[in-house]
């Protein structure tokens, strides 16, 4: 698997998001490895509906670790470099979506800190997110993404 936007859009079509994202979070870049293995197997908990990948813009998402979270001048130096490595790349990247939990009608960004931020410094106004809830929380997921419009 090449883990792009094309690819999850493909699983998306065949509703295999979850198969995609457990693969993806799982998967060790040799360019950037940071797989995450915790939030992975904490997906695996109970049943989860997922959506999408839908475009959303970027400011609908609650995020909880970007650079404006980080304190400790090594963390924000690696996760600076992190960033640039990935807007070295985005105008020529298939880059995979962003993925975040609907919770009580907010979007929390899960997974995808840094292609966030590199897409917020070069103005990026909205992204491909792939949005997972808990299986009882469907119904409200489906009517959030009906009323923003979401496609």
């Amino acid at each position: 698997m090449n883990y792009t936007l094309s690819e999850a859009k493909q699983y998306a079509k065949d509703n295999r998001q979850e198969e995609w994202i457990q693969g993806f979070l799982r998967y060790e870049d040799k360019e950037m490895p940071n797989p995450n293995y915790g939030f992975a197997d904490g997906l695996l908990l109970e049943e989860r509906a997922y959506f999408g990948p839908l475009t959303i813009p970027l400011s609908s998402l609650v995020t909880v670790r970007i650079g404006k979270d980080i304190t400790d001048a090594n963390d924000a130096k690696w996760f600076n470099h992190k960033v640039d490595k990935i807007m070295e790349k985005l105008d020529r990247w298939d880059m995979p979506p962003l993925i975040a939990q609907v919770d009580e009608g907010r979007l929390i960004l899960t997974d995808g800190n840094h292609r966030y931020s590199a897409l917020a410094r070069t103005g990026k106004m909205e992204y491909a997110v792939l949005l997972w809830c808990n299986k009882e929380k469907e119904t409200e997921t489906e009517r959030l993404i009906e009323q923003n419009g979401w496609k």
